[in-house]
């Protein structure tokens, strides 16, 4: 082995090492630095962090979890829902943007109820997607609410699955 070999072996190997190093810096900031600021940015509305997470009935019981909110003057969100073709709950109140399936009598209270929809993500995506085509969405954003569920059950017992 001549003497050059050596240290062009060693400068290579320092080379790989230097930036493998550098690529492992480069990523941890990103991933456990960076980019969980930009996603607490993205989720974080302090005006609703403590608002509710599902619907409740005039007892207090939880319904369903609510994965819509427009936020406006009366006005404003009842005249984007009729531009939207949708029409509006009177009075209007935190409501669930869930597919209802059937109605029927309450399996706890003997009152009548709906059954929903086990994929409530879908609903939301339709009603979001005619506000946009509508041309009423104003800004968009995304506000934790009952996280990600696999086997929701809502509070009438019907399951739902949602992304969050």
């Amino acid at each position: 082995m001549s003497s050059h070999t050596l240290p062009k072996r060693q400068n290579r190997l320092r080379n790989v090492i230097g930036s493998v190093f550098a690529a492992v810096c480069i990523y941890s900031v990103g991933t456990y630095v960076i980019l969980p600021a930009l996603w607490r940015y993205y989720e974080h509305n302090p005006k609703l962090e403590y608002s509710p997470k599902v619907t409740q009935t005039s007892e207090g019981v939880s319904g369903d979890p609510l994965n819509v909110g427009l936020v406006g003057t009366k006005e404003e969100v009842v005249g984007a829902l009729l531009t939207a073709g949708w029409y509006p709950a009177d009075p209007i109140t935190l409501r669930s943007g869930i597919g209802n399936t059937s109605v029927e009598l309450s399996h706890y209270t003997g009152q009548i109820t709906h059954r929903i929809d086990a994929d409530i993500d879908e609903e939301r995506d339709t009603f979001m997607s005619y506000l946009e085509k509508a041309h009423q969405i104003n800004s968009e954003y995304q506000v934790t609410g009952v996280g990600a569920t696999l086997q929701g059950r809502n509070g009438g017992g019907d399951y739902y699955y949602t992304d969050g």
